[in-house]
């Protein structure tokens, strides 16, 4: 098994036409490549990595598997050192993501570096039946916004953390949870607890998740019982969501 995290490369996903939705994604990826070298955003991906993706992976009950992390040949030398720090992960320099897939025929697994993963994501993935050809989703979650510290549990049949299993095509070859644009069959299980993190931060250009009126907070307890996260850290971007995150002429318009 196979877990990539892409940093800063171009997603090959995204610059491929798979329809309506992915065209109105580009303006959304052409500000994110205008960010993706400057220092002050990559500190803070490193931040995000760092308190919710990493502890998360390291804490696997099931530790057979690969972490393969994927950054722009051309980041600042600081950056592309600290990922090669990283326990576990092997990265690899690449302009597009595809250029960095491992040999075909393993499972594959996509892992933004702003989420994370619950302890038995991998243990439960590889309880899949093996003869299964196709993307799977693991449709319970949980769902985190800093700015007013609410938890809450959600089911998604597009996350952000597919599994695949193929011979040949693997998470980096499509969107999230758009595999069948690909032909792939799929799979939908339910684990019936949260089995991944998706975190709503301010600077997620990508995804501007609303939370619903039927949403209820469920606390940091439920988190806990099933990420291993750097809570320490999360208290301290919930105390200091608008310095953290609010761009300064916001923050302005806020305290006027």
């Amino acid at each position: 098994m196979i877990i990539y995290s892409r940093f800063n490369c171009r997603h090959h996903c995204i610059e491929a036409s798979y329809g309506k939705r992915m065209n109105n994604l580009k303006n959304t990826k052409l500000q994110m490549a205008e960010k993706r070298f400057e220092e002050k955003w990559l500190l803070e991906r490193l931040d995000l990595f760092r308190t919710y993706t990493l502890p998360s992976v390291l804490s696997q009950i099931d530790q057979r598997f690969t972490w393969v992390g994927i950054a722009h040949p051309d980041s600042p030398k600081w950056f592309i050192e600290e990922l090669q720090k990283v326990e576990r992960m092997t990265l690899k320099l690449e302009e597009w993501d595809v250029d960095a897939k491992e040999p075909p025929g393993q499972t594959t697994v996509n892992l933004d570096t702003d989420d994370a993963i619950s302890r038995d994501f991998v243990a439960c993935a590889r309880e899949v039946d093996p003869h299964f050809v196709g993307e799977v989703i693991l449709i319970r979650g949980l769902k985190f916004r800093p700015r007013n510290n609410f938890w809450a549990y959600t089911r998604s049949y597009h996350p952000h953390f597919n599994v695949v299993q193929h011979p040949t095509t693997t998470v980096l070859d499509f969107f999230h949870g758009h595999g069948a644009g690909l032909g792939l069959e799929r799979l939908e299980v339910d684990t019936k607890r949260p089995m991944w993190l998706q975190v709503i931060h301010e600077r997620n250009l990508l995804n501007k998740i609303k939370l619903a009126k039927s949403d209820k907070n469920m606390g940091i307890k439920i988190a806990q019982d099933y990420f291993e996260l750097n809570y320490n850290r999360i208290a301290e971007q919930v105390a200091n969501w608008e310095e953290l995150w609010l761009p300064k002429i916001e923050r302005t318009a806020v305290t006027s």
